[in-house]
């Protein structure tokens, strides 16, 4: 069975971790919420969010393409008189989600590449953001270590060959 995300926060937030880092489960939390929160706001605006150093979460597929189609042939001429459609297809945009090549690296895991497709513009992270926009009384510092503490702990859990399931919307 895999591990949750409140398996990571607690192993975070033992007696040990505590001593080290002074963020209790409860400030752990709360990052986690501001980094959900913020994933959450810009899938809504329709971009996707880079967490440079773990993960990023896009929508994946061009939203439309447009077909031009020219009938006839012949001279330029011809071409002038031609009548000339555009079709607009649509195609569905999908969720994406890749770990960044900077995790990937810092804890020795391997994972397929995906086809490059067109990508939604996505917005990196900024820590200062996350503490005043999406957190509650939390700091910059704090919303950082509590966020750097438990990418570090999944990193170390996949590295164990253990699965962690990671829900990124409440």
């Amino acid at each position: 069975m895999p591990l949750t995300i409140d398996d990571v926060i607690d192993s975070c937030c033992g007696a040990k971790a505590k001593t080290l880092s002074g963020l209790t489960r409860e400030k752990f939390d709360l990052a986690w919420d501001a980094l959900l929160k913020w994933i959450v706001h810009n899938f809504d605006s329709g971009q996707g969010a880079n967490f440079p150093q773990f993960l990023k979460i896009t929508w994946r597929g061009s939203q439309y393409e447009v077909a031009q189609s020219a009938r006839g042939g012949g001279s330029d001429q011809d071409a002038k008189h031609t009548s000339r459609s555009s079709t607009l297809m649509v195609h569905e945009r999908r969720p994406h989600a890749a770990l960044s090549e900077a995790f990937l690296t810092q804890f020795g895991l391997k994972f397929r590449k995906t086809p490059d497709l067109p990508e939604a513009k996505s917005e990196d992270l900024n820590y200062t953001k996350l503490a005043i926009k999406y957190s509650q009384n939390l700091g910059k510092e704090e919303v950082a270590a509590a966020l750097k503490r438990i990418v570090s702990k999944i990193g170390e859990v996949l590295h164990a060959g253990e699965e962690v399931e990671i829900q990124l919307a409440h």
